[in-house]
């Protein structure tokens, strides 16, 4: 089973067209291939699906001499059409993303060496960021559109590719041995688990090692303080005593809770730190702090408050 010719030209074609405009460099291939074993099929695996990442791994793969991720692959007795497969599905225009299920392909492969016991693949993770160049830290335009913990939907990476696609890099991880996860002697099922779960683990390590911490989860922490004991408590003597069903109950908590969280945004604070930075010192020439020893003396093991002499927006904004 081979891939459609048509298919073959038409991702030939807008792999061409899409590096009229796209600069792309591999940042760790010496590393990659001294653990690539020769011999032994590929496949390749990307955190989310997207044909500009295909086409810049393809693109890559092809530069610096790997098996190609669009081709053909032989595992075992069977010919699979394509060398690759996406850990979670694609997102909408908006963002908005399907509930992620098990990769066909890798549900393929694992049933392929259940039943061939020569048979082993290994599984490539590659990860593509667009907008990753630190000669540019200080952009505004960087620091709102490049790459971050957000699901990006497909208007998102039309924009990343025209602001960033000249400043794009792919890393090719360690390749996993499926083999050596197969015999774990595990049903296919919890194979197929452990498997989704160490790639998901490795591109969220991988992402959090080059865009930064995962600072977006406020929704679930808000929602796990409903379910806190004492909070419980209260919507239930809120039910009593109101009157109130219990889906009205649990809404009011979400709402205080909303208001009294804190909502950090690590690119927001990025970004006015860049453009305040410059409105400050357009506005009043520079910017002189005095006694800050002092502040960093006392600041060592203690948590500061900070009082400014008068109420003004200026003043914090100033400060920090």
């Amino acid at each position: 089973m081979t891939r459609s010719p048509v298919r073959r030209l038409l991702f030939s074609s807008l792999r061409r067209l899409l590096y009229v405009w796209v600069r792309s460099e591999t940042i760790n291939h010496p590393a990659f291939t001294q653990k690539f074993e020769p011999g032994k099929p590929v496949v390749y695996v990307l955190q989310r699906e997207s044909v500009s990442d295909l086409a810049v791994v393809d693109h890559e793969c092809s530069q610096s001499g790997l098996p190609r991720p669009v081709l053909p692959v032989q595992v075992g007795a069977r010919l699979e059409d394509k060398a690759y497969f996406y850990l979670s599905p694609e997102a909408d225009w908006l963002g908005r993303q399907e509930k992620p299920g098990s990769a066909p392909a890798l549900v393929r492969l694992l049933a392929a060496i259940t039943h061939d016991s020569q048979c082993d693949v290994q599984i490539v993770p590659v990860s593509v960021f667009w907008g990753q160049s630190p000669d540019r830290e200080t952009s505004p335009w960087k620091l709102l559109f490049a790459d971050n913990w957000a699901v990006t939907g497909r208007l998102r990476k039309l924009l990343d590719i025209l602001i960033f696609g000249r400043k794009t890099r792919v890393q090719f991880s360690a390749p996993i041995q499926l083999r050596q996860l197969v015999e774990q002697s595990k049903s296919q099922e919890r194979t197929l688990r452990m498997v989704q779960r160490v790639l998901r683990m490795h591109f969220r390590n991988l992402k959090t090692a080059v865009v930064g911490p995962d600072l977006s989860h406020r929704r679930t922490l808000v929602q796990g303080l409903i379910d806190e004991p004492q909070v419980r408590q209260a919507i239930e003597e809120a039910i009593e005593t109101n009157g109130m069903s219990e889906e009205k109950a649990r809404q009011q908590a979400l709402k205080y809770a909303n208001e009294i969280a804190s909502d950090y945004r690590y690119t927001t604070i990025r970004f006015l730190e860049v453009v305040l930075s410059w409105f400050w010192n357009k506005l009043y020439e520079g910017i002189k702090v005095s006694h800050i020893e002092q502040v960093q003396e006392a600041a060592q093991g203690h948590e500061v408050i900070y009082v400014p002499c008068h109420r003004s927006h200026i003043d914090y904004l100033l400060l920090s």
